[in-house]
């Protein structure tokens, strides 16, 4: 990908699809040189505000000589890292107690159903469709089952660059989702009838089950203590090498969200 690419694609008709974009490049750049590269082109060449998210293909990784990252980097996506995490919990080794199946072409659910894997990482509405079919068991409910719920199951992220240069708009992001929060947790029903009615999800009694479930206890819950658990979870099963104190001194800001605790009071 480069600045050429993109200004070749103005001249064709319709969509263009990139797998990468010139943010990929200008992280790589930076890793390699360490030039901030993404302070300047990172924020003049962003990405379009709708992006696609693919699982790993297994034939690219295997047939393209200019791919230099493997199938196991692939698998360090977010779903199998909180895998990861949950079975290094109870005692497993993930890499040689479990056996990862990816395979993009089949769903996992679909795989599950036919008893080709033994268990999978579900999203709503996924457990509620196997509950109501009777198929299979919840072995782990993060929003629910300690000591995953006592912690955020989700931060935001901004770059540092663009956080410094419009505080304002930082801070009006994070105040809708605080709100937004709020409206969930009081009105997990009326919340679930107009994502439903708005077409965000397909059956609204499946959405008001995970609002009621989840906890939006913002106000009671320590980032800090979520960064910390979580860091100590990733290095001890070595997908990080950084730590817990490293990452909260360097990589987090929690300003904002305490101006918003003294004015969003319950």
């Amino acid at each position: 990908m480069a600045l050429a690419d993109r200004a070749a694609a103005h001249s064709l008709y319709g969509w263009v699809f990139f797998d990468r974009g010139l943010i990929d490049a200008a992280a790589a750049l930076q890793h390699l040189t360490g030039e901030p590269a993404l302070a300047t082109l990172g924020q003049a060449n962003r990405y379009h505000r709708r992006v696609f998210l693919t699982p790993p293909w297994p034939e690219i990784y295997r047939t393209d000589p200019e791919r230099r990252h493997g199938l196991d980097r692939a698998l360090g996506s977010n779903p199998h890292i909180l895998l990861t995490l949950i079975a290094a919990e109870v005692g497993l080794d993930p890499e040689k107690d479990i056996r990862w199946v990816t395979d993009p072409k089949v769903k996992p659910m679909d795989r599950f159903i036919d008893g080709k894997i033994d268990a999978f990482l579900g999203f709503p509405p996924e457990p509620q469709q196997l509950r109501a079919a009777h198929v299979g068991h919840v072995l782990v409910n993060t929003a629910i089952d300690r000591p995953w719920s006592q912690y955020f199951c989700c931060m935001l992220a901004g770059f540092p660059d663009y956080v410094r240069a419009y505080p304002n708009a930082t801070r009006s992001v994070l105040c809708a989702f605080l709100r937004a929060a709020d409206l969930c947790a009081t009105d997990p029903a009326g919340t679930a009838r107009r994502l439903a009615a708005g077409g965000r999800v397909s059956r609204a009694d499946y959405a008001a089950q995970t609002l009621a479930d989840n906890n939006y206890k913002w106000r009671e819950f320590g980032p800090e203590d979520t960064i910390r658990w979580y860091a100590l979870r990733l290095r001890e099963t070595g997908l990080i090498k950084s730590t817990p104190q490293h990452i909260i001194a360097n990589g987090t800001d929690w300003h904002f969200l305490n101006e918003l605790k003294r004015e969003l009071k319950a």
